[in-house]
């Protein structure tokens, strides 16, 4: 079957030869991305697709609406492939997308565990754990105040590692208890089930305005880490298209709009 393709392979060129270059015009005006809906809000997650909507639209979340900002000031349709979150950065390199972003943490120079040939955008958004407690909870949480409290988190996120280590390093005593879901998680903490919760702010903001009775405490427990997008290094051209778009876009009243959409906080 191979012999036969190989041989068969110029008469099939000739035959069609307008089509190659209609394919790559056609990509040029699209922007693939690659994203985990499984993430879940207020980042990216599937809605339930109806007869009016198109295939493009069938997600919700800010990092959604944020390259869909993109593609929309690029003059480009958009294209979102579904990824499982650990296979984006090596989609970009083997060039499956154009550009991966959600919730990807910009990376250290010459780390040996990234995939070659990647480059990495401007941020726009910046991550940290911090402690939500009850509103009637008239003390604040640090770390040290949590000997002996049940304290919730998603499992296998960043917040189960920084207490799981505190208490084998440190013998905290931090009775950890991991969720798989982020409602159960914050509504446990709504009825007192736990006294505090750990998270990444964003996840956070969005619970605390869908779960009455909530707040943040205390000081940021991690040091900030930038989220970006990924693009591929030999395409330097859509890095400064986009990096110049998310220039612009701070003082943008509609791409800020995003965030408040989604109760996410920019800022400190």
């Amino acid at each position: 079957m191979k012999r036969l393709l190989r041989w068969g392979l110029p008469l099939l060129l000739f035959l069609i030869s307008g089509c190659p270059g209609q394919n790559v015009a056609e990509r040029s005006q699209t922007l693939r991305v690659g994203m985990d809906p499984n993430i879940g809000k207020p980042f990216i997650y599937k809605l339930e697709p109806t007869a009016k909507t198109a295939s493009s639209d069938n997600y919700g979340g800010f990092e959604f609406e944020i390259v869909r900002y993109l593609a929309r000031k690029l003059n480009k349709k958009l294209e979102i492939k579904e990824l499982a979150w650990e296979k984006l950065l090596e989609s970009v390199s083997k060039k499956e997308v154009d550009l991966a972003l959600n919730a990807i943490e910009k990376p250290e120079a010459n780390n040996p565990q990234l995939p070659a040939g990647l480059l990495f955008t401007e941020h726009y958004y910046t991550a940290y754990q911090q402690l939500v407690v009850r509103k009637a909870d008239t003390f604040t949480y640090n770390l040290s105040d949590l000997k002996g409290k049940k304290v919730g988190v998603i499992r296998d996120s960043v917040s189960q590692i920084l207490l799981d280590d505190l208490n084998r390093l440190k013998e905290a005593g931090i009775g950890v208890q991991a969720y798989d879901e982020p409602e159960t998680l914050f509504q446990d903490l709504a009825q007192s089930r736990l006294n505090g919760v750990l998270s990444e702010r964003a996840l956070a903001g969005w619970y605390l305005w869908t779960v009455p009775g909530l707040r943040l405490t205390g000081e940021p427990i991690t040091p900030e880490t930038p989220y970006v997008g990924v693009v591929q290094a030999e395409n330097k051209e859509l890095l400064e298209q986009i990096n110049q778009v998310m220039r612009k876009a701070l003082k943008d009243p509609v791409f800020m709009k995003i965030f408040s959409k989604w109760h996410v906080s920019i800022r400190r």
